[in-house]
């Protein structure tokens, strides 16, 4: 027996039903491979719940339907049912499929205007000692060494934003990840809190009472949760990075004035234009978002522009740009072993040197 379907979850979009004989059987080819009871025709893949794995899925049951062979790219691309069909209908009348041009225009002057209602209420008293603290991306591995800092220098509960379905969960997930750096052996110290939630939905995924509560509370928040993924484009990743960091900035700013400080990345500099640069400083313009090849980098940059329109507005915020973090410089060498530059480092067994060449090929950044 199939699983009942669930609810279309929130989305940042409005729903948009299908018009066309095709939009209706592509959004019963979405509606059957997501498990969602009815999809828009502008509700973004990723935003669903979609990944690669279901994307691969989704694209044969298409196939069947239209009879033709639509590459990875063009979901990827366009994320969309509308995208989709504006891909279709393009490709039945072009022998290469490849040679079409689907990158979406992206209004970036739109993205970067953050929402007028953000102001922060009252002056910013600054606290020496501070009481309460948010931190994100505490399953990463920055957010993990964050935490652990946080902890040795302050005497602060520490809200964890986490995605968990229950304390119990939240709980293990961050303490698994400390463990897994060799940063805990134990349980969690009892000011941390697990704090559920999720950086793509709004408020947080929190309600508004919490919401409003913990705005009362704060006295810093420390943003380094973000989506990272080097194939997916913008649109897949907005509601994490962009929304997210908006969200944020207006629980900066509601009950009282609290400083952010915003982990971005060092991948802001990836256009050409720097390549011929021997120094880039911290005020260097910002080029053009079209010119990053990625969208990880692009949602950095919409979002650093959100957080620099607080500040304009009077909230205190810091912004880091860490390259490719490395590992930590304690003899128990903790890295993000999951990037190949940590395969590199740890195969230089044989005095050659490779490992300095290999380092040269990257902005690299390591943990104190």
């Amino acid at each position: 027996m199939p699983e009942p379907k669930k609810d279309r979850p929130t989305l940042a979009s409005d729903y948009v039903a299908p018009s066309t004989p095709l939009e209706s059987q592509l959004a019963s080819v979405w509606s059957q491979t997501l498990g969602i009871d009815y999809v828009g025709v502008r509700d973004n893949f990723f935003e669903l719940g979609g990944h690669s794995l279901i994307a691969a899925s989704l694209l044969q049951s298409i196939e069947r339907v239209v009879e033709l062979e639509i590459p990875l790219f063009y979901l990827l691309k366009e994320p969309t049912i509308e995208g989709l069909v504006k891909a279709i209908n393009i490709m039945q009348k072009k022998s290469d499929p490849m040679t079409l041009d689907m990158r979406p225009q992206i209004n970036w002057e739109t993205e970067i205007q953050l929402d007028p209602t953000i102001l922060p209420q009252g002056e910013f008293t600054f606290i020496q000692e501070p009481k309460a603290i948010l931190i994100t991306g505490v399953s990463g591995f920055l957010g993990a060494f964050l935490l652990q800092e946080l902890l040795q220098t302050t005497t602060a509960e520490i809200y964890c934003l986490v995605r968990a379905d229950n304390i119990a969960e939240g709980s293990y997930k961050i303490q698994s990840n400390l463990e897994r750096y060799q940063i805990l052996n134990g349980p969690l110290p009892s000011r941390v809190i697990p704090l559920l939630g999720d950086l793509a939905q709004p408020k947080l995924g929190l309600t508004q009472e919490t919401f409003q509560g913990l705005a009362l509370k704060l006295d810093a928040i420390y943003h380094s949760g973000a989506f990272i993924n080097l194939v997916y484009p913008y649109s897949a990743m907005r509601a994490t990075n962009v929304l997210g960091t908006q969200e944020l900035l207006r629980l900066a700013c509601q009950g009282k004035v609290t400083p952010m400080h915003f982990i971005s990345t060092i991948d802001m500099f990836q256009s050409p234009r720097y390549f011929a640069m021997e120094q880039i400083l911290e005020n260097t313009t910002l080029c053009n978002p079209d010119e990053l090849a990625i969208g990880y980098p692009q949602t950095k940059w919409v979002a650093e522009h959100l957080v620099m329109a607080a500040r304009d507005r009077g909230l205190p915020v810091a912004i880091y740009r860490p390259g490719m973090l490395t590992g930590h410089s304690s003899d128990r060498g903790s890295s993000d072993g999951r990037s190949t530059l940590s395969d590199h480092q740890r195969s230089d067994s044989d005095g050659s040197g490779s490992r300095d060449e290999c380092l040269a090929q990257y902005d690299t950044c390591g943990l104190c």
